[in-house]
């Protein structure tokens, strides 16, 4: 299972390289190996992660 920590730390990754704009959740998803349900226990939807991040 997937750490919150480690999942930030992806999207943190993804948003600086390409911008919160050009990432999806299924990208993140797929970069990570984890379905985008999955993101969905951590935050409520993409706005809830780009805020944390």
């Amino acid at each position: 299972m997937i750490t919150k920590k480690e999942l930030l730390s992806c999207a943190i990754n993804k948003f600086t390289q390409l911008g919160s704009k050009h990432v999806s959740l299924d990208e993140i998803a797929r970069t990570l190996g984890i379905s985008k349900k999955t993101i969905y226990t951590f935050f409520k939807n993409k706005e809830d992660l780009v805020t944390a991040s």
